[in-house]
């Protein structure tokens, strides 16, 4: 008996291919909306998983991020959360103890300033820092370094005109060059001094869009030091948000009920309280639950495009059949 020769496995997928490729080819419009459904489906999956994968999966990009937490002042009665001001920073970094380091930074969605000087003016994203704010996140720039405590001001327009800028505001306007340290830029009339080039994609919170589409504390483009003209240093405003590192062996019960008594005689109101949440979970402002509920449903939406392809499979599987 004559023996069948088997096609090599890579020939017989080319066969297949080209068949289904001919299939497709002589139905047009069930191509199309095959690809369409199941591109549909795939794509709203993947891109929430990636969104699932960067906010709740990936930790944070600091040295040891579960010793990190935001510090708020609470009104229970009152229903509010309210940031520090810099006399109740400055209270609470010179009273703690079980605190690594703290610090404060002002980085809200609406702090610009304007490139002035040769060329077009431009619209640049700002925030200010103190100085002790590398150490809290255990992070350090690319090129240079960050803000010097001398650096600081004590009140507004005082602090040193020295700026530590993103990676993408140093590709896009100095080209990525390496000798950018000691560079100059004039922002809103004051001539500012590269000291420092921060790591790519660095920022502060890792959802950077509001559901009304603003860019918020996440990714400026110049940080500068406190004190300076965009702050509002010394004029008692909650504007600051505080950051504190743990120490070793320290537990969020102590670390609250010190920080408590450091800064109740500061309070607004007498039912002040204080809350310490953990960096990682203030990232998510609890859309942790919210987040996997649309994950889930986007699941749902693939496996509802895949029983759509099933049917259209299997009908036209019946009319090849008659």
């Amino acid at each position: 008996a004559q023996t069948v020769r088997k096609p090599p496995l890579l020939e017989t997928v080319w066969l297949d291919l080209r068949q289904a490729f001919r299939a497709l080819v002589k139905r047009p419009l069930y191509a199309a909306i095959a690809v369409l459904t199941l591109g549909l489906g795939i794509g709203s999956a993947t891109s929430m998983f990636s969104v699932i994968d960067g906010v709740l999966l990936k930790r944070l990009p600091y040295a040891d991020p579960g010793r990190l937490v935001t510090a708020w002042m609470g009104y229970p009665n009152r229903g509010q959360h309210v940031n520090f001001t810099d006399g109740q920073y400055n209270l609470w970094r010179e009273n703690n103890t079980l605190f690594q380091a703290v610090a404060i930074y002002n980085a809200n969605a609406f702090g610009h300033g304007t490139l002035t000087g040769d060329g077009r003016p431009e619209r640049v994203s700002v925030g200010t820092a103190t100085a002790s704010l590398m150490d809290v996140l255990g992070t350090n720039p690319v090129l240079g370094r960050w803000f010097l405590a001398e650096e600081e001001g004590s009140e507004a327009g005082s602090g040193a005109p020295v700026a530590v800028i993103s990676h993408d505001f140093w590709t896009r306007m100095f080209a990525a060059r390496h000798d950018v340290l000691g560079k100059t830029f004039e922002l809103d009339g004051i001539n500012c001094s590269v000291v420092g080039v921060l790591p790519e994609n660095f920022r502060l919170r890792w959802l950077t869009e509001s559901p009304l589409g603003i860019r918020e504390v996440a990714s400026k483009e110049i940080w500068m030091p406190l004190g300076q003209s965009f702050d509002c240093i010394g004029c008692g405003s909650s504007m600051y948000q505080a950051v504190g590192r743990l120490r070793p062996a320290v537990t969020y019960e102590q670390a609250t009920a010190e920080t408590l008594s450091i800064l109740e005689s500061t309070a607004f109101f007498d039912d002040m309280s204080v809350r310490l949440v953990p960096r990682e979970e203030d990232e998510t402002r609890g859309l942790g639950t919210p987040l996997v509920i649309l994950l889930a449903a986007t699941g749902l939406l693939l496996l509802i495009a895949c029983g759509n392809i099933a049917t259209l499979s299997l009908g036209e599987m019946e009319g090849r059949q008659q």
